[in-house]
């Protein structure tokens, strides 16, 4: 009679786990999309406009001189960098969005869900990280085939960015499954 009471006391641990388990895979996936969303809104973007943020608009600069001479090469190189200037900014901008956007939802995850667990199935473990793989390859890809392989380096850059972000949940995670 012992025994069999403790075996299904111990099915239905089993189950609630697989409840919290599955639960956890669920929003893991869910803060995966939110991810590969944030990079392919990113891509759009930059397809629709790119960085041709120009302040300076270079065009219009003709024949200046300054005692005699003509400067104006040197006015338009000027006019080059501060375009390029303010694209750079624009664009870290961009990845500090990207970086707060991904990981603020990634630390919720892992307080909300990790916080009280004292041990984390390795299979577990297995799936969130090949979810986790698959996201970053979609993320890089399908941003890349948008941007029509334009943008390869700002791509890569905001993959980086959201990968980071689930290094957070998956390292506490792995900590756990040992």
């Amino acid at each position: 009679m012992y025994e069999i009471w403790g075996e299904i006391v111990i099915s239905i641990r089993v189950l609630k786990s697989n409840m919290k388990m599955k639960k956890r895979l669920v929003i893991w996936s869910i803060f995966i999309i939110w991810c590969v969303y944030i990079v392919l809104a990113y891509a759009c973007e930059m397809k629709k406009q790119g960085i041709k943020l120009k302040p300076v608009d270079i065009d219009e600069v003709n024949n200046i001189s300054v005692d005699g001479s003509d400067i104006t090469p040197f006015i338009r190189v000027m006019g080059y960098g501060a375009n390029g200037l303010t694209a750079f900014v624009v664009s870290v901008g961009y990845g500090i969005a990207t970086l707060i956007l991904s990981l603020i939802p990634a630390v919720l995850i892992t307080v909300i869900f990790l916080k009280k667990e004292k041990h984390i199935e390795v299979w577990e473990y297995d799936i969130s990280k090949k979810i986790y793989i698959a996201g970053l390859v979609c993320m890089f890809v399908l941003s890349l085939i948008i941007t029509s392989f334009t943008a390869i380096i700002p791509m890569a850059v905001m993959t980086l960015v959201c990968a980071f972000s689930g290094i957070v949940y998956l390292s506490k995670m792995r900590g756990l499954t040992e």
